[in-house]
């Protein structure tokens, strides 16, 4: 029997309308959602005429010398034209009119970058509206838009956006883009992989769904970056910035409680003493303080007694016997901090408090100033046998204390100077007069080290400071005074004879010595100005001198890090250094691109004012290059991650076929 002929679905579709089919079959629908190649009727045919796009070299061209320029097309977006495209039809222009390829290219490109700084400025002035007018922003005043708006903000006032699934974070985006910008599909996903865009997003999308976690973390986030950079201004370890275990108030209280019954330690028993002086070495001491360079035990013993005054002010020298301190408890100190915003939790059991160190000038503010001047003996004796109360009432106005207790804290000063009679002895002397405080003297009165801690610090700490966790690097000031030596002996010959290059110095340190090069490579690959220097001592530990001078010649040869100086060249010297400035780094026309470079200037390893030949200029501009690659690699990366789970969610509430997930590894991402 012969196959019939004809279209199965338009047999269907007769079928029904004749009523001789009762209902459709289901693979009827599936066959109207999905049609067969052929059709009903004979497809038409146009004559389709052979022309050549005079441009479309151009986009080829710019796309293979900027990957930027070469948008992705998506067919259901034809009608908005990718930026490369822009820039080909606007170089046509320029070629159309008398301009060579390259000018016509450098013409175009300065286009693009007006529209896309506009789109910047247009994105800047929008965050600044809606930081003073908020939600009742102009265009906020479609109805539909402010109710989606509204329903997101009240999810993401107790949700972090960073703890949203990707598809979530990936609608939210999408409806400030669209709907908020105004952006096109094309313009979104070019912006939103530009760090730039991107940094100005996030803050509207920050002023949009504000939310209290995110504000907590940004501050700590800052107050993180002022603490790092105050550490690095005073040459500190950020690390080190800390004690060596956590303060707890209940631990404050015990210790302070049983000095207030016995402030004399040397009444205690031993193991109370070692067991108080090691708490105050671990808990209510820095690192940094401890492992300073060039800080001995007289000055390591004099920041633990500070500390001690501070805290346990029964204890401090010249203190009033007879006074008795008002022992704190928990819910009171906690009631304190609270009033002064001083943050602490509960941790183990316990209350901690991060920022301990201002308790003192809360609960005993008198007694911790006078601490504070007693802890440099012959400034508080130049108060006193001068009798310069303008210099103590700075001292009072400085930490907010009422000047009215002026006279009480002068007479106290006057009253520890007379007693401990400060025309200062050597302090080997001192602290050996103090061994004496037990045969019947008042020994909480005494000024020696070994009094102030009970005598239990050099216990704790031996003679030369020598506890294993305190202890700083055995030759470290040994080391220091060596490469000093040297390095004066190398600069006065470097004077002597100027004549020499650096290049034949270090050529001449690596020939002796050939295994220099390696510790120049790894010396040059740390970053971190005080690992730097560890390394630098730790090398020249075991070299000879001779051996020290050659290594350290080229170094010091090649450290010039100053700026050049403008007006010691010559005017053809300006001229050929500007030409070569133009050469390697594009002029900022354009705030867009002003905030960028400011953005890479802040990450320059060397920076332009200090570039002295065109290999500085060459370096400068690839590491910038390195670095706007690697943020837009990022920024690219959370953008595809985002929009692919927001199209998959799509396509599934359309019964459409599902979308295969990003599969490629990123280092540094993990998978959500």
């Amino acid at each position: 029997m012969a196959r019939r002929g004809g279209n199965i679905m338009r047999s269907i579709r007769i079928q029904l309308k004749t009523g001789f089919m009762r209902e459709e079959p289901e693979e009827y629908l599936f066959m109207k959602r999905y049609p067969p190649i052929r059709r009903d009727s004979q497809n038409k045919f146009f004559k389709v005429n052979a022309e050549k796009v005079p441009y479309l070299d151009l986009l080829e061209k710019a796309a293979a010398r900027n990957p930027l320029y070469s948008d992705r097309v998506y067919p259901a977006y034809w009608q908005d034209e990718p930026v490369g495209l822009t820039l080909a039809k606007k170089q046509y222009q320029f070629i159309q009119n008398g301009d060579s390829e390259d000018e016509a290219y450098r013409k175009a490109e300065l286009y693009i970058d007006e529209l896309e700084n506009k789109s910047y400025v247009e994105l800047k002035k929008i965050n600044s509206v809606l930081a003073e007018a908020g939600a009742k922003a102009p265009f906020l005043n479609d109805e539909a838009l402010l109710q989606e708006i509204l329903q997101w903000q009240a999810l993401l006032k107790n949700v972090p956006y960073k703890t949203l699934s990707l598809a979530d974070q990936g609608e939210v985006d999408f409806l400030l883009q669209t709907k908020v910008l105004k952006w096109k599909e094309g313009d979104r996903e070019r912006r939103m992989k530009d760090p730039m865009f991107v940094a100005q997003f996030e803050q509207l999308r920050a002023t949009i769904f504000p939310n209290p976690y995110e504000v907590v973390k940004e501050a700590k986030k800052k107050a993180t970056l002022a603490k790092r950079q105050f550490c690095e201004e005073f040459g500190v370890k950020y690390e080190q910035a800390k004690p060596e275990f956590p303060f707890y108030v209940q631990d404050y209280i015990k210790w302070f409680t049983k000095l207030q019954k016995e402030p004399d330690t040397y009444q205690w028993r031993m193991e109370d003493r070692s067991i108080f002086s090691n708490w105050i070495i671990d808990t209510l001491a820095l690192k940094c303080e401890l492992n300073a360079r060039g800080k001995g035990p007289k000055e390591n013993q004099a920041y633990l007694n500070l500390l001690k005054y501070q805290f346990f002010p029964m204890t401090r020298p010249g203190a009033d016997p007879t006074r008795k301190f008002e022992t704190p408890t928990v819910d009171g100190l906690r009631r304190v901090l609270f009033e002064n915003e001083i943050g602490y939790k509960r941790q183990n059991s316990m209350v901690f408090v991060r920022r301990f160190y201002r308790i003192p000038s809360l609960l005993f503010p008198e007694d911790t100033l006078l601490a504070a001047i007693i802890a440099e003996k012959h400034y508080a004796e130049g108060i006193v046998k001068q009798n310069d109360e303008e210099m103590l009432l700075s001292e009072i106005r400085g930490v907010g204390l009422d000047e009215a207790k002026m006279p009480q804290i002068m007479s106290q000063l006057r009253a520890y100077v007379e007693k401990a009679n400060l025309d200062l002895p050597d302090y080997k002397n001192e602290a050996s007069s103090s061994s004496n405080g037990a045969d019947g003297q008042d020994s909480s009165a005494d000024t020696s080290i070994d009094a102030v801690l009970g005598g239990i610090i050099n216990d704790a700490l031996g003679d030369n400071f020598s506890s294993p966790r305190h202890q700083p690097a055995k030759s470290t000031s040994t080391i220091a005074e060596k490469v000093e030596k040297v390095v004066s002996k190398v600069t006065d010959d470097n004077t002597s004879s100027s004549s020499d290059s650096s290049d034949s110095d270090e050529s001449d340190s690596e020939t002796a010595y050939p295994h220099h090069r390696k510790l120049y490579k790894e010396l040059y690959t740390i970053e971190d100005i005080n690992v730097r220097d560890d390394f630098l001592l730790k090398t020249v530990e075991n070299m000879s001198d001779e051996e020290t001078a050659a290594f350290m010649t080229p170094l010091l040869n090649d450290s010039d890090d100053s700026d050049v100086d403008e007006d010691e060249l010559t005017p053809l010297e300006r001229k050929e250094r500007l030409a070569l400035i133009d050469k390697y780094v594009k002029p900022a026309t354009t705030e867009l691109e002003r905030d960028r470079d400011a953005l890479l200037r802040q990450n320059d390893g060397l920076p332009v004012s200090q570039a002295r030949d065109e290999t500085d200029m060459f370096m400068i501009r690839e590491w910038r290059l390195e670095q706007d690659v690697r943020s837009r690699a990022r920024a690219e990366f959370e953008y595809e991650e985002k929009e692919v789970a927001r199209r998959q969610r799509e396509f599934e509430k359309r019964r459409l076929w599902k979308m295969p997930r990003p599969v490629v590894p990123i280092i540094g991402y993990k998978e959500v």
